[in-house]
């Protein structure tokens, strides 16, 4: 699903920490996690992409579980978006060439 437009240009980017997104994973169990990132992309309008900010439990619970949501804060007032989804850990070393998921 295309994300709407007026979300995708946040994400792309603008001054680190004006336009945060929250990713929040749980183990199979329930137990939640949520991680602030400030840095963003989108890919095809459909991928968001946020950095790995070195946090284990985040990929503790996306190895385990992954269904995931974003939600969003921004300095500019209320933000109204969740997304709810699949998360996916990409990992460093992939190819110029290399396509993600055809993109």
């Amino acid at each position: 699903m295309r994300l709407p437009e007026e979300l995708a240009e946040k994400l792309r980017g603008g001054a680190p920490g004006t336009f945060v997104a929250y990713l929040t994973t749980s183990l199979k169990d329930g137990r939640t996690n949520a991680l602030a990132s400030p840095f963003t992309d989108v890919i095809g309008g459909e991928l968001v992409l946020l950095p790995d900010l070195f946090a284990q439990k985040t990929k503790l619970n996306l190895n385990e579980n992954s269904a995931a949501s974003l939600s969003f804060a921004s300095e500019d007032g209320p933000v109204s978006w969740v997304l709810e989804g699949h998360a996916d850990i990409i990992q460093w070393g992939h190819p110029r060439s290399f396509r993600l998921f055809g993109l």
